[in-house]
């Protein structure tokens, strides 16, 4: 029964981990592939592009 809660737990919080690193590393991947597949309306996306990378930047501290 103890293997089993740790288990579940270690689960969750891989999960937790995975999710979180999507969330923070999302807009910067995104708005990367805009940049390339379309440059001309990454200037509408520049915002964005700077809320990606200093998301990154508060994941690395």
């Amino acid at each position: 029964m103890e293997l089993d809660r740790r288990r579940v737990q270690t689960v969750k919080l891989t999960l937790t981990i995975v999710a979180s690193n999507f969330i923070l590393w999302a807009p910067l991947c995104i708005t990367s592939v805009i940049d390339a597949l379309w440059p001309a309306v990454i200037s509408m996306f520049a915002f964005v592009r700077s809320e990606g990378n200093h998301s990154t930047l508060i994941e690395l501290h």
